[in-house]
């Protein structure tokens, strides 16, 4: 949010849901990383920073994924 609103001060987001919510939001996570370019967002944003928004989509991702 603070990339947006430079006003804004940063803070954690913080989801608490069930394992399978979990696992929903971070299979689309990765799907969006993967071909960021294919969402009708790409027509309104630069692809460069589609690319950077899917690297942080990835990251997010990662952060979701199952603890084994």
């Amino acid at each position: 949010m603070h990339d947006l609103d430079e006003d804004r001060q940063p803070c954690k987001l913080y989801i608490d849901a069930s394992e399978e919510k979990r696992n929903l939001l971070r299979d689309e996570l990765y799907k969006f990383s993967r071909n960021p370019l294919a969402y009708e967002l790409a027509e309104l944003v630069p692809a460069d920073d589609m690319r950077e928004l899917a690297e942080k989509a990835k990251m997010i991702a990662d952060e979701l994924a199952p603890l084994s």
